[in-house]
């Protein structure tokens, strides 16, 4: 199984999340790493959060290192870049902080270890992704923070791979209904502006009510308080937000008589668990993103550090059953389910 087989040739930058600490995330990294290299790709590599050290900062358990091949470009600190097995030359600093934690954009000229750091916000990742562009990379690898979705922004990443493991939780029907959440955030379908008013209202920044083909519009004061739909009603309406749309926003939008169309700028600023989107949904309402995501596949990890593991051909078959046409696959036993 290559794990580059699932990927479109348009994609050029993935971002890899996990649903908790411990997924499994690094290991797909580092099959990626591998792959892209053995077929000569120009690669960067960077993350959002901190990987590749060799002791999990919270537990003290041993965890995977990241292996960076000659050649590949590397954004990382400087403190990182000195305790690293790879070696690297220096091609520009991206990044000005504290003495040690500089970040800066290297190539690397003797593969090995290397922990990536000091890159913990988007402008970082896409000053990153900048530099990696200029110095002829083809493809992006991003490693996304566990329990956060920011690095999936279709803005910064062509597509994501979401890590499921054993990890999150003992129960692996909790795990299932928590997947559910993240599959929808990565699968919300997408809408087009109908006029260019409406476009133009988008572009605003500010929470609108839309009602009717004319689009008659009110706009909102955010964040959204209790009872911000007082006074709202009609068929074929739309709710713009720009910024987050948490449960408590469907639940008081699922009250309405005519429950609105939600659109959101893309699925990482839905944050509501899957009670809530699925009651939304059930009273009529519906939500849509101005930027889908695509998520390229579903990784599982049937094995827990904590000592515990469930039935990995079972693990895989439940999660497959969710995930419909999204690829699932087993990095470390070499199993796909497309």
């Amino acid at each position: 199984m290559k794990l580059m087989d699932l990927i479109p040739a348009y994609v050029d930058a993935i971002s890899i999340n996990g649903m908790s600490k411990n997924a499994g995330k690094t290991t797909v990294l580092n099959q990626l790493l591998q792959e892209c290299y053995q077929a000569h790709r120009q690669l960067g590599v960077v993350s959002i959060g901190v990987d590749g050290e060799q002791n999990d900062v919270w537990s003290g358990l041993p965890k995977p290192e990241i292996h960076v091949q000659p050649g590949m470009l590397v954004a990382t600190s400087r403190l990182a870049m000195e305790e690293a097995e790879a070696r690297f030359e220096i091609l520009e600093q991206i990044k000005n902080s504290s003495i040690g934690h500089e970040v800066y954009l290297v190539r690397t000229v003797k593969g090995g270890r290397v922990k990536l750091t000091g890159t913990p916000s988007l402008h970082d990742i896409r000053e990153a992704i900048k530099g990696f562009r200029y110095y002829g990379a083809d493809m992006v690898l991003i490693d996304g923070a566990y329990d956060r979705v920011s690095s999936s922004n279709p803005d910064i990443a062509a597509g994501s791979i979401l890590v499921v493991g054993a990890a999150y939780h003992r129960s692996l029907s909790v795990i299932l209904d928590h997947l559910q959440e993240w599959i929808f955030r990565f699968t919300i379908p997408g809408y087009t502006p109908t006029s260019s008013k409406q476009q133009h209202l988008f572009e605003q920044g500010q929470a609108i009510w839309m009602q009717g083909a004319h689009i008659e519009s009110t706009f909102l004061s955010t964040p959204l308080a209790s009872g911000w739909s007082n006074g709202l009603s009609g068929e074929q309406s739309l709710l713009f937000l720009p910024g987050s749309c948490t449960g408590t926003i469907l639940q008081e939008a699922g009250m309405l008589m005519h429950p609105p169309m939600i659109i959101l700028r893309d699925g990482t600023r839905l944050f509501a668990k899957w009670k809530d989107i699925a009651d939304f949904y059930r009273r009529g309402g519906e939500i849509r993103v101005l930027r889908p995501s695509l998520l390229l596949g579903i990784a599982v990890n049937p094995c827990s550090p904590d000592g515990y593991s469930f039935e990995a051909d079972h693990m895989l078959e439940q999660i497959k059953q969710l995930s419909k046409d999204i690829p699932v696959f087993d990095v470390l036993r070499d199993k796909l389910l497309m």
